[in-house]
């Protein structure tokens, strides 16, 4: 699987804890959906000691349906009438959604190429939350998909370009495959480090399989590796070094780097030609000028 879902009616254990943490080594993605109901407390403990934790757990909250209190995601219509208080958000982890009031309700923490997000409202309807609005499941889709696609690797290469990907067991490694969007994987044969010199022939994502041979110590990982093509959709060149001195030139331009640098640039080219309050004053005494001689000889 690429998401695993942990709920609020998931038993939190020592060996969860373990799998879960051997899912998110091997580059996986957790997602935390906890509730009012679950054990804080064990929670806390076993996902904080197996460093699978964005947030501390703090406190719950537990409502009514139809009865305040109520608290509603950001850009969303979907409703919570029972949530957790997470502790402040450590330098580690990244909130990624946020209630209606500004507190957090998705913080994301990447490690070892893998990345783990926990929320701070249960996606189980329980108490009937995520009253069922039209774009509830659009919603729980894209809460997945992002908690998917932050486990990839930040890679990319060109097509035609090679690839090479170090692997830390080779001799653990039961066999990995080559996959380029829906075309049929290709075997590749087990080494220290692979190498794929003709690299990949199309834009879009890429991937290694790489399967162990204890499959139940060590859960698959896919590594993923982003195509970039050639741009064909529009026809814009950088402009020549040459070309751009020519344009300085002529038009007097100034390039900056930075704001700061763009305001310094501007003050020392004003250099107190400001004209606008003088043409402000001068048109406001041209209309009271006006106004006296019309009153003067009505």
């Amino acid at each position: 699987a690429d998401v695993v879902v942990v709920d609020g009616g998931s038993r939190i254990d020592p060996a969860l804890a373990t799998a879960l943490a051997q899912r998110v080594d091997a580059g996986g993605a957790v997602l935390l959906a906890p509730d009012s109901g679950i054990d804080q407390e064990r929670w806390n403990t076993l996902l904080g000691e197996a460093n699978l934790l964005p947030a501390q757990i703090i406190g719950a909250v537990e409502g009514s349906p139809g009865i305040d209190p109520v608290r509603r995601l950001a850009g969303s219509a979907a409703a919570f009438h029972s949530w957790l208080n997470l502790a402040p958000v450590p330098e580690k982890s990244v909130v990624t959604r946020s209630f209606t009031d500004g507190g957090p309700f998705a913080v994301a923490m990447a490690r070892s190429g893998g990345t783990v997000v926990e929320l701070a409202g249960g996606l189980n309807g329980r108490i009937n939350n995520l009253v069922v609005f039209a774009d509830v499941l659009p919603l729980v889709i894209d809460l997945v998909t992002d908690c998917m696609s932050r486990a990839a690797f930040p890679r990319t290469v060109s097509t035609g370009e090679a690839i090479a990907v170090a692997i830390q067991d080779p001799a653990a490694v039961m066999g990995i495959t080559f996959a380029q969007g829906d075309a049929e994987p290709e075997s590749v044969e087990p080494a220290a480090v692979v190498r794929l010199p003709g690299g990949c022939n199309r834009s879009g994502l890429s991937s290694l399989l790489v399967l162990g041979r204890n499959a139940g110590q060590s859960a698959p990982q896919r590594i993923w590796i982003g195509v970039q093509g050639p741009r064909l959709d529009a026809d814009l060149t950088p402009i020549s070094l040459a070309r751009t001195a020519e344009i300085t030139a002529a038009v007097d331009l100034t390039t900056v780097g930075s704001w700061e640098e763009l305001d310094r640039s501007l003050e020392s080219k004003r250099l107190g030609r400001d004209w606008q309050p003088w043409a402000f004053a001068g048109l406001l005494l041209a209309l009271l000028g006006e106004t006296a001689l019309t009153r003067r000889f009505v």
